[in-house]
């Protein structure tokens, strides 16, 4: 079988991973007074970027409050937040909940009270709208990418926006000497012990970011039900639902632990003890250690090989090439058809 779109997509990912390849516009409307906090408005994949800045902010040197948007309209903000900058992120620029906020924005009074707007996207109705009113635009050129496999592009441009307004004084390091490459084998045994089960997620609070990137993964590209939750936090209600016997469950689960070296103490013990109990309970237990040097490369690290992983784990459930490289699967075009 020869290579299709998505394998040429994993092992070209690490061009994403630094600046190079963005269109910037009209950044001079960026100038002036430091936005006093950021409001990332994106979906799916596209949300992805603000996720990572958001858990990793002390390591990228964000101090100003950051807003996660994944809905219809606009976050209501805390009264202290007098001159926000709002990021609509979307791949396609066709997703209707991150248009649906910019619209209702550019109707407001906000922009003549100092908030601020850019926009991140390839194409479609949200960059006419930033061209049209001359807002700060990043875009770049969708090729054969699905919005999940653009997490480094949309994340590097968000950085361009946050270094133009000050809210980083420094761009993050970027890695494009990774090599997907090197990954595949580990992805393709790993998917190996996954077949057939449903894959519960488990991180650390500090990588909790790289669990949701997992079950994106997953969801998306393997087909398959994923969830993604944190330790200790689990402890505290998840972990009950193992205590039921095997032969009643619905389904057999794969519980994936992605540790982190950074975590101590009473946290890394609860860590073994959970893996323990979850294994004694019949459920199939997979371990990893995230190997990174900072919290960023842990980040880009587990996410080539998480693309891996699901990548073989779809080929082995007989996903078609047309649901690896589309950007709307099926039932997503028929969810979007349903709501027309």
């Amino acid at each position: 079988m020869g290579m299709d779109f998505y394998q040429k997509n994993i092992l070209a990912f690490a061009k994403q991973l630094g600046p190079k390849g963005l269109a910037i516009k009209n950044f001079g409307a960026l100038r002036g007074t430091r936005p006093d906090a950021l409001v990332v408005c994106g979906m799916g994949g596209s949300g992805l970027a603000g996720d990572i800045f958001q858990n990793l902010r002390f390591e990228l040197g964000v101090t100003s409050p950051i807003v996660i948007w994944k809905n219809y309209g606009l976050p209501k903000l805390p009264g202290e937040i007098k001159k926000p900058l709002y990021v609509f992120v979307s791949f396609s620029g066709g997703t209707e909940e991150t248009i649906s906020g910019l619209v209702g924005l550019l109707k407001t009074q906000s922009l003549r009270i100092g908030a601020r707007i850019a926009v991140i996207t390839t194409g479609g109705k949200l960059k006419r709208l930033a061209e049209e009113r001359g807002l700060p635009l990043v875009a770049f050129e969708a090729g054969t990418l699905t919005p999940r496999q653009a997490v480094g592009r949309m994340f590097y441009a968000l950085a361009e926006v946050m270094h133009a307004t000050h809210l980083i004084t420094r761009r993050p390091p970027i890695f494009t000497r990774l090599v997907p490459r090197a990954f595949a084998s580990a992805g393709k045994h790993l998917a190996a012990g996954l077949k057939n089960q449903l894959l519960a997620i488990y991180t650390s609070e500090a990588s909790r970011h790289i669990g949701y990137l997992w079950k994106i993964k997953f969801n998306e590209t393997a087909k398959v039900q994923a969830f993604a939750n944190v330790l200790p936090e689990m402890d505290h209600n998840e972990l009950t639902a193992f205590d039921t016997p095997p032969k009643v469950r619905a389904i057999k689960t794969a519980a994936i632990f992605l540790k982190d070296d950074a975590v101590t103490g009473r946290l890394a013990k609860k860590f073994r003890v959970t893996e323990k109990l979850i294994r004694k309970s019949g459920a199939h237990v997979v371990t990893l250690n995230l190997p990174g040097h900072s919290g960023l490369e842990k980040t880009w690290r587990s996410l080539i090989l998480v693309d891996w992983a699901s990548y073989f784990l779809g080929r082995a459930n007989g996903i078609p090439d047309a649901e690896f490289n589309t950007v709307n699967p099926r039932i997503v075009g028929d969810l979007k058809k349903m709501m027309n």
